[in-house]
């Protein structure tokens, strides 16, 4: 397809017979039309950066506060196995004396 030139426009103010015509030409897009949308996309991507960035971060302190909660965990079953036996060598004692 070939690009069709525009024809003139004759003036419609001009009623003489000799008319002059005026060849519009038309108007340049402007570059800056978008400016808005890129703006936006870019705010977008930044914010989701941040967002991906800060839940690592909130990732990474439950990860240490959860190891920190299991090694606590682990001493108090220790604990417990150990208050279990010295019980229940206490309670096994006890009734062998009184038999």
């Amino acid at each position: 397809m070939k690009k069709e030139k525009k024809k003139p426009q004759i003036n419609p103010e001009s009623k003489a017979e000799n008319t002059t015509i005026k060849e519009i030409e038309p108007k340049k897009k402007k570059r800056g039309r978008y400016v808005l949308l890129y703006l936006a996309i870019i705010g977008f991507a930044f914010y989701a950066v941040i967002t991906i960035v800060n839940q690592n971060i909130q990732i990474a302190d439950k990860r240490a506060e959860l190891d920190e909660i299991n090694k606590q965990i682990n001493v108090v079953e220790i604990q417990t196995r150990y208050l279990d036996k010295v019980t229940g060598s206490v309670y096994t004692t006890a009734l062998c004396t009184l038999r």
